[in-house]
């Protein structure tokens, strides 16, 4: 399932004991509307990613979606690009 074709409700997220990070997600299949969680483990490629927004309250505001994911994977990939 491509993750960024999701809604996430990064306002709504947790971290387990092990730093499991899970957060609420929305969207549909087959013109069905349906709410769950993803969870991303640390070794998860997107595990960096998915901390550093939720991890801001400004980054974590709203719920995100494609053209919004795309803009905040930019601004990651550039906060790296200098170290």
């Amino acid at each position: 399932m491509p993750t960024d074709d999701l809604t996430y409700w990064t306002e709504s997220y947790s971290f387990d004991r092990n730093g499991v990070l899970t957060i609420k997600v929305s969207g549909s299949d087959g013109g069905t509307l349906w709410t769950g969680a993803i969870a991303f483990e640390p070794t998860h490629a997107d595990y960096g990613f998915w901390r550093w927004v939720v991890r801001s309250p400004r980054r974590r505001q709203g719920l995100k979606h494609g053209a919004e994911i795309s803009e905040l994977r930019r601004q990651y990939a550039r906060r790296w690009r200098f170290w």
